[in-house]
């Protein structure tokens, strides 16, 4: 995989010198909609996280996963929190990101 913003102009034309062999170009983006997240908890209520920005994923994931950890008794959630550990590994094992 490789990431060819840097070859993008300003018109949006690729300019790459495409090496030998076969290849796919996938071009993926993201636009604010305005639109909220449905259904949830008057707490939870509110725009959709960048799910493409690290810091605001890790940021949303602090806010809402890490303190429900934190509430929980350990016994309750030790299942979440080892779910979760088993999704970070495979996430690092594959080259995968969590999304």
């Amino acid at each position: 995989m490789l990431n060819l913003s840097d070859k993008l102009a300003a018109d949006g034309t690729l300019r790459w010198d495409v090496p030998a062999g076969e290849w796919v170009i996938l071009r993926t983006g993201m636009t604010p909609t305005g639109i909220q997240n449905a259904p949830a908890s008057p707490e939870g209520q509110g725009f959709e996280v960048d799910k493409m920005n690290r810091a605001a994923a890790q940021a949303h994931f602090e806010a809402y996963i890490g303190k429900l950890l934190q509430r929980m008794p350990r016994p309750t959630a030790k299942p979440l929190s080892t779910s979760l550990r088993t999704a970070t590994r495979w996430a690092r094992r594959t080259g995968r990101r969590l999304r």
